[in-house]
């Protein structure tokens, strides 16, 4: 696995790390160990730490042969979105923003592209309702200012499955 891993982080990292995890979730000690490698070796790959934090380690009962197994799974989770976006070296860092009823948001096309508005009305009635999407705002490393083309409001239920954020973020044009 050290051959997978980028060069800001170490194998002693990785495995301390690894081996953490496996000692604080006794469901991962159960599941099956070619699943629980295969989720290692892709979290190792990205560079992502299985920390619950930059990446999670969750097992999932699978259902093989008719008779269901504990396999290990592998999720990026926002931390790790945005550290992967953040050392592309083409997003300096991501702001997000969150979306109530309350608030004015419009969205619109044009000739330069997709854009959005979003003001947010700060009163106390704001904070008292659910939110109703987050807006994922980079900030792009480029030599001149470009305008945000990602104008696709994350949905909150969403944030369940941090593959959709990871998704959302793939999609904004550079």
């Amino acid at each position: 696995m050290a051959a997978l891993l980028p060069a800001q982080v170490t194998p002693e990292q990785f495995t301390r790390t690894a081996a953490t995890a496996l000692i604080e979730n006794a469901e991962l000690q159960k599941a099956d160990k070619q699943s629980l490698v295969l989720a290692l070796t892709r979290c190792a790959k990205d560079g992502l730490m299985p920390d619950g934090r930059e990446a999670a380690l969750v097992v999932r009962s699978t259902k093989v042969n008719n008779q269901f197994v504990k396999k290990a799974v592998y999720m990026p989770m926002v931390d790790g979105v945005i550290k992967c976006a953040c050392q592309s070296g083409q997003v300096s860092s991501i702001f997000v923003d969150v979306v109530y009823e309350a608030d004015e948001f419009k969205r619109w096309a044009d000739e330069r592209g997709k854009h959005f508005k979003h003001i947010p009305n700060d009163t106390e009635e704001r904070m008292l309702q659910e939110p109703l999407a987050l807006l994922p705002l980079p900030k792009v490393m480029q030599a001149f200012p470009l305008p945000i083309h990602q104008t696709r409001p994350i949905p909150i239920e969403s944030l369940q499955h941090p593959l959709s954020v990871y998704q959302s973020i793939l999609e904004m044009p550079i």
